[in-house]
């Protein structure tokens, strides 16, 4: 059986359907409200189990029942939660606001996730490990990994935000040991610093050393390797919540390519998975 390493964070997911976002002094009526347990990095490891792969979690969280029972809940999910540390901080919360049109607020209470870094990471489990994935915006990890990853010959992937992907195409190409980059469209262009998506595909496929897999929403999804483009369409569905779905496309599309996968299938395959 694979092997996954996923860091980053766990959250407590708190979900507020309501028709519009308030005015200033305005109350607005909860719809429909739910709670659920998120983090990409642990959106990432639920979605592994779903191909047989064994997701190792390494996050930080709170010392407390709640966050006792998350653990619980996502060790009886079948992933690894022995290496995550419990600090004396509240967990992360997550409070999306979803609009009946569709489109979402989120209000992130960082928590226990701001004390996020590998020094408590044994390095046996980096050793042997399959794959490696961070889905943070801490810059420091993107740094620590890579010295860890140069001394073992391993490599990872990242998942982008906004945030980290103003860093810039140079900075990632500094990462020697960065195979594998996902993010949206808009992050693709933030990256690249071009002023559409076909400008940025042309970029990027003249980098051939790292893998760039970029989401589309309704358009599908572009992956560019080895300095061939791959455009490969969605499916049809009836979108309630994106929430999490690229991180259950990144998923798919790692589990797709340890399992030997042609780029063209794992695109597809991780569209459906997402869908």
């Amino acid at each position: 059986m694979y092997t996954v390493l996923a860091i980053g964070h766990i959250n407590l997911d708190i979900y507020l359907k309501i028709k519009y976002i308030p005015n200033i002094d305005e109350c607005v009526e909860v719809i429909e409200s739910y709670v659920g347990i998120g983090g990409a990095a642990t959106n990432f490891s639920t979605a592994l189990t779903k191909f047989r792969i064994k997701p190792i979690l390494y996050a930080f969280t709170g010392n407390d029942i709640l966050s006792n029972t998350i653990l619980k809940i996502l060790e009886n999910d079948g992933i690894n939660v022995d290496y995550v540390q419990k600090v004396n901080n509240q967990i992360g919360m997550a409070i999306v606001l979803l609009q009946e049109s569709g489109s979402k607020r989120m209000i992130i209470v960082g928590g226990a996730n701001r004390e996020l870094t590998l020094r408590y990471l044994p390095l046996y489990v980096i050793r042997n490990v399959n794959h490696i994935h961070v889905a943070t915006r801490k810059e420091s990890i993107f740094k620590q990994i890579q010295e860890i990853c140069e001394i073992y010959s391993k490599n990872f992937s990242i998942n982008l935000t906004t945030q980290t992907a103003l860093l810039g195409i140079n900075y990632f190409l500094k990462l020697s040991r960065l195979r594998l980059i996902f993010m949206n469209t808009n992050e693709a262009i933030y990256l690249t610093k071009c002023k559409d998506i076909k400008h940025t595909l042309s970029i990027l496929k003249n980098y051939k050393d790292i893998e760039f897999v970029i989401t589309a929403g309704k358009y599908g999804c572009y992956i560019v390797h080895n300095g061939e483009i791959f455009c490969i369409s969605s499916f049809p569905v009836n979108v309630v919540d994106t929430t999490g779905a690229g991180d259950s496309f990144a998923a798919a599309y790692v589990a797709c390519k340890l399992l030997n996968f042609k780029v063209y299938d794992r695109g597809l395959i991780a569209n459906a998975f997402a869908a």
